[in-house]
């Protein structure tokens, strides 16, 4: 077919040679009608001899449309049995790693048999209490995070809850130890056969201070960092029963009472005494049960009395009984330099207490009038010095 075609000219005989078949077909049917159709289309030149008619054009290009039909066919039906199987061996393999996921998942638990530990140095190494963890059972990971706090995990949850029994609240290593189960965070719930989810951290507990009920919250200010929260019960809870109690770790602790005439006694009976080794003034905590935060705060609160011709010998105790009278003192400072200050709880308190006292001769610890007033607060007092001294150099 494509060997009698004229090689020349292949752009004028796809319309050419393609007319000039029609034109010898319709030969076949109907001259006229030819005639008519090779006018109109201006044919000049005939089909050479032995060219193929219409009808072995058309089969040809039958039997070609059929071959490629096949292979195509051919070829979508591999891809679409290589797309079946690679389907299949993946739901296989997710399969499998839903159910690798779910045996290690419960191999892997440390729920109860992870311990936190506080108090701790940053150099802490598992060697500085080996021989005492190890005798409640098996120890398979110690791990110091190096922030003043640790994790052991045991074997079992018996082992770690005889640990902390027995060691919680002792001295390792020169340090008194805090222990507590470690808590897990629960797993997020995931639909059946997703990606496996990552095995919870622990975190450890926190103490929290979640009550502050108006009237029945003591700010209890001057208490050590490391005093633990159980002595601070015990002292406390003399006189009422004690809630919730929370050192804050920063010089000052709350403790909750259940009613206020409960707080009020042990405020009453407490304040200004020594508690767990340190001398602490107490006060009814304020603005709806907030705690004073800093000592700035506290200072603001107060009102303190400046006493002049104070005896030098003079004692801070003699002091207190006297002014003590007059309402509740938070603290007294002598200096042995003819003075002294003397802070009040409130400013009605101060102030009857100037009323009373100045003027007055108390043998206890002045043999000449005193004079007792309202201390000003000289705020800037630094820095005028400091400018003074930049000024004359």
């Amino acid at each position: 077919f494509t060997s009698t075609r004229d090689k020349t000219a292949p752009t004028k005989m796809e319309s050419e040679y393609a007319n000039c078949l029609v034109y010898e077909y319709l030969t076949s049917v109907n001259k006229k009608i030819a005639k008519m159709f090779k006018k109109h289309k201006r044919l000049t030149e005939e089909l050479p001899p032995c060219s193929p008619t219409i009808a072995d054009v058309v089969k040809h290009f039958k039997d070609t449309a059929t071959t490629t039909e096949n292979d195509e066919s051919s070829v979508l039906k591999i891809k679409d049995r290589k797309r079946k199987r690679n389907d299949t061996e993946s739901e296989e393999k997710a399969e499998e790693r839903a159910e690798e996921k779910a045996v290690s998942s419960s191999l892997v638990s440390t729920e109860g048999r992870k311990i936190f530990l506080k108090n701790l140095g940053k150099k802490f190494v598992y060697e500085d209490f080996k021989e005492k963890v190890e005798k409640f059972g098996e120890v398979s990971k110690f791990l110091n995070s190096g922030r003043g706090y640790c994790f052991l995990t045991f074997s079992t949850a018996e082992a770690a809850a005889a640990c902390i029994a027995a060691l919680n609240n002792t001295k390792v290593a020169g340090k008194t130890l805090q222990m507590n189960i470690a808590k897990e965070k629960p797993a997020p719930a995931t639909e059946p056969t997703t990606a496996p989810t990552p095995t919870p951290a622990p975190t450890p507990a926190k103490d929290t201070f979640t009550k502050r009920v108006e009237g029945c919250t003591l700010f209890v200010n001057g208490v050590k960092q490391k005093t633990p929260n159980s002595s601070l019960k015990t002292v406390f809870e003399k006189h009422g029963n004690v809630t919730e109690c929370l050192n804050a770790g920063k010089g000052y602790a709350f403790v909750t009472f259940s009613t206020p005439d409960e707080a009020s006694t042990a405020m009453e009976a407490l304040n200004g005494t020594d508690v767990c080794g340190t001398n602490v003034s107490i006060e009814v905590s304020q603005k709806g049960g907030k705690a004073l935060a800093t000592k700035k705060e506290v200072a603001h609160e107060t009102v303190r009395l400046f006493v002049n011709n104070v005896n030098k010998d003079a004692s801070k105790d003699d002091l207190k009984s006297v002014f003590s009278a007059h309402g509740t003192v938070t603290d007294v400072q002598h200096y042995g330099k003819g003075f002294a200050f003397v802070s009040f709880a409130s400013a009605g308190s101060a102030q009857a207490a100037v009323k009373a006292l100045n003027g007055q001769i108390w043998p206890k610890f002045c043999v000449k009038e005193i004079e007792c007033n309202i201390a000003n607060v000289q705020k800037g007092r630094k820095r005028r010095k400091k400018s003074s001294k930049t000024a004359a150099e």
